[in-house]
C-alpha cells in the first residue's frame, strides 16, 4: 500500500494486491471520507491509510459505484468504523443483491442487504454535497456510477469514468459497462467542471486533464 498527497485535502491510496486499484481520502473539518474501498481483502490496507494520514476520524465510506474492486471492503470497513456507506440511489437494488450488474461474473456481484445509504438529495434532486464533496451524475458505466468533485482543490475523483495510462487519461473502454454510449455522455463532465487534477481507479492521477482527452 502507498499512501500519497495529491492536494491539500485528497490523497490517494494505491494497493496492490493481486491487482492494482485507487482508493482515496479526503479530509474535512470533522475527519476523513473514504472514497471506494477497493476488493474486500484491500480493506486493511485502505484501514491502515486512513490511520496513516493523520487528519482525524473515519467518518464515512463514499461509493462511485458498487463494483466488486471499488465496493468490496465497504462491509468491513462499516462494521470496523461504524460508518455509514453512501452511494447513488440506483446503485442501492445492486449492492442489496435485488439486482445483478451485467458483464460481472456471478460470484463477484455484491450483495449486501441494508449496508449502503443514499446520497443526500436536494428536494428537487439534486445531489448535495458531502465530506467536502460534490458528487456528480456520471451514469452509463453502472447504473448509479458517480464522480465526487472536491471544488476547493480542483480535483475530480472519477471512478471508472476513465483510466490513466502512460501518464495521459485515457478512456475506459467500457468492457465491464452497463451501457456504453450513456458512459460516453458522461464523460462531458471532464469538460463542464474543468479539474487541475483527476484521479482514476485504475491508473491512478494525473494533472491538467481536460486538455489531454
Amino acid at each position: 500500500m502507498r499512501l500519497r498527497q495529491v492536494s491539500p485535502h485528497v490523497w490517494q491510496v494505491r494497493i496492490w494486491r493481486l491487482t492494482k486499484v485507487h482508493t482515496w481520502l479526503v479530509a474535512e473539518q470533522e475527519g476523513l471520507s473514504i472514497v471506494d474501498t477497493g476488493y474486500p481483502f484491500m480493506a486493511r490496507d485502505v484501514l491502515r491509510a486512513a490511520e496513516l494520514a493523520g487528519a482525524g476520524p473515519v467518518r464515512r465510506v463514499l461509493l462511485t459505484h458498487g463494483h466488486p474492486d471499488h465496493a468490496g471492503g465497504a462491509p468491513f470497513l462499516a462494521r470496523e468504523l461504524r460508518v455509514p456507506v453512501l452511494a447513488h440511489e440506483r446503485e442501492l437494488p445492486y449492492l442489496n443483491g435485488e439486482r445483478t450488474y451485467p458483464r460481472v461474473p456471478l460470484l463477484l456481484q455484491p450483495g449486501h442487504p441494508g449496508l449502503v445509504v443514499p446520497l443526500p438529495e436536494s428536494p428537487h434532486g439534486q445531489l448535495q454535497e458531502v465530506g467536502g464533496l460534490r458528487p456528480y451524475e456520471a451514469h452509463g458505466h453502472t447504473p448509479g456510477h458517480v464522480v465526487y468533485f472536491h471544488e476547493r482543490d480542483r480535483v475530480l475523483i472519477a471512478g471508472d469514468l476513465f483510466k490513466v495510462r502512460g501518464g495521459r487519461l485515457r478512456r475506459l473502454g467500457h468492457l465491464f459497462s452497463a451501457d456504453r454510449e450513456e458512459a460516453r455522455r458522461s464523460e462531458a463532465l471532464l469538460e463542464r467542471l474543468r479539474p487541475e487534477r483527476v484521479e482514476t481507479s485504475h491508473g491512478g492521477g494525473v494533472e491538467g486533464a481536460a486538455a489531454q482527452l
